[in-house]
């Protein structure tokens, strides 16, 4: 996932793929790999 914001706000994105996979009770994991790109991996 590519992730653009003059704010540079990643954080905010990360925070919300994980409340959202939360709350569908997903089992993923979120990894920062620069400041506009972040991994999903979705484990089963």
């Amino acid at each position: 996932m590519t992730y653009k914001s003059p704010r540079n706000l990643i954080h905010i994105c990360i925070g919300l793929v994980k409340g959202v996979g939360k709350y569908y009770q997903e089992n993923l994991e979120v990894t920062k790999l620069s400041n506009d790109k972040i991994k999903v991996k979705f484990m089963r």
